[in-house]
């Protein structure tokens, strides 16, 4: 049985590099377009939160200069509020996956 969740990391990558391995072939023939491996999904994913969240920031900071609509200011405060709450919710999702992964026999 797993117990540590560095163990549980380590078994998960064990497995998702022989999954990448059939992956990254298909990620050739298609091109390149499709993400790889799980981690680069979640890699992806926070860069692209990041960015709405700077967005967020930078459209705040126009405002105050007069260079930006409030309608801009709250459409760009709301999308980064959305993204902020679907990494909420993935990362608990992750959590309780993880958490029963631990919990299954080996």
């Amino acid at each position: 049985m797993v117990t540590k969740i560095p163990d549980a990391l380590s078994a998960y990558q064990n497995a998702s590099k022989l999954a990448g391995q059939g992956s990254a072939q298909t990620n050739e023939a298609s091109g390149g377009n499709q993400v790889g491996t799980f981690a680069e999904l979640i890699k992806h994913g926070v860069e692209d939160a990041v960015k709405v969240q700077k967005t967020s920031e930078e459209m705040g900071a126009k405002y105050i200069a007069g260079k930006a609509d409030l309608q801009d200011v709250v459409s760009a405060v709301r999308n980064a509020e959305v993204t902020l709450n679907t990494v909420v919710a993935l990362r608990d999702r992750v959590v309780n996956a993880l958490q029963e992964i631990m919990r299954m026999p080996i």
